[in-house]
């Protein structure tokens, strides 16, 4: 077997147009055993080369990775809803939820300079305009290839087999999830957060705590601090209640809660009178 591509395959011209011609109608393992390179130098060659092709139809190798993303999605979607539904008309939550947004100025700030900013700058118009064309050439370039596989009795059948597949997955990731999971909490996770819980009332806790993540000690610096609750309680937004933790101890919170409930309540900082 010849090496792969990060060990120093050459690549020539006729083996670069074989890959450009039949990398929609053969997955990685096949075109691996072609060259007799591994499934990896595959799809590094074909990023670089900038071929791309949708993993759900050809049927190429899904990662975990791309799995996680995929769950992370469905999740927000889940919580989208369940805002949809308290933001009804004329409910009591997004009267709250408005005279929230409108009090804050550093949201009015933004909401009133944007359209402004975005018209008079040229470069950021440009952007603008720049991306609205890579998705309609994206959106079109998708749907020709979707038409093609459709035509394809092979790339059909591989298409129906991975939707057959996804099914399959789809039913134990079910019976895993939810209730059927030891670490369910009857889905805490996913409630939102009161309107009080707004970009002034972050600002403020990461004054009062200088910048520093209040377990490793991290200054700010490019992204912001997380703003944790220390009961787990999001309606909970008592000053004393909150504190600043970087992205990674934020992290580490989410598992074994009642350690760290107590363990901030004993070493919290009292808000500055």
């Amino acid at each position: 077997m010849r090496m792969g591509y990060t060990c120093g395959y050459n690549w020539c011209k006729e083996d670069i147009e074989y890959l450009k011609n039949n990398y929609l109608l053969q997955t990685n393992k096949e075109l691996a055993i072609h060259f007799g390179v591994s499934d990896s130098s595959i799809e590094h060659k074909l990023k670089r080369l900038g071929l791309n092709r949708p993993n759900d139809i050809i049927g190429a190798h899904i990662s975990k990775s791309q799995i996680s993303n995929i769950n992370l999605i469905e999740k927000r979607r889940a919580v989208g809803k369940r805002l949809g539904s308290l933001l009804r008309e004329n409910s009591e939550y997004k009267k709250k939820w408005k005279l929230s947004q409108k009090n804050n100025p550093i949201i009015q700030k933004h909401r009133n300079n944007f359209g402004e900013r975005m018209h008079n700058n040229l470069i950021m118009r440009e952007r603008m305009l720049d991306g609205i064309r890579h998705s309609q050439k994206h959106k079109e370039g998708n749907r020709i290839k979707v038409q093609m596989i459709l035509k394809d009795p092979k790339l059909n059948e591989k298409r129906l087999f991975m939707m057959r597949l996804a099914k399959s997955s789809d039913t134990h990731r079910i019976k895993i999830s939810g209730e059927g999971n030891s670490m369910w909490k009857g889905g805490l996770s996913f409630e939102p957060y009161s309107p009080q819980f707004n970009p002034l009332l972050k600002s403020k806790i990461r004054k009062r705590d200088n910048y520093l993540c209040q377990l490793c000690g991290k200054l700010e610096e490019g992204s912001k601090l997380n703003i944790h609750h220390i009961d787990y309680n999001k309606l909970n937004n008592l000053q004393s209640n909150l504190i600043c933790l970087c992205r990674n101890c934020h992290s580490k919170t989410n598992t074994g809660r009642k350690y760290w409930q107590e363990y901030f309540q004993k070493n919290r900082i009292e808000p500055s009178k």
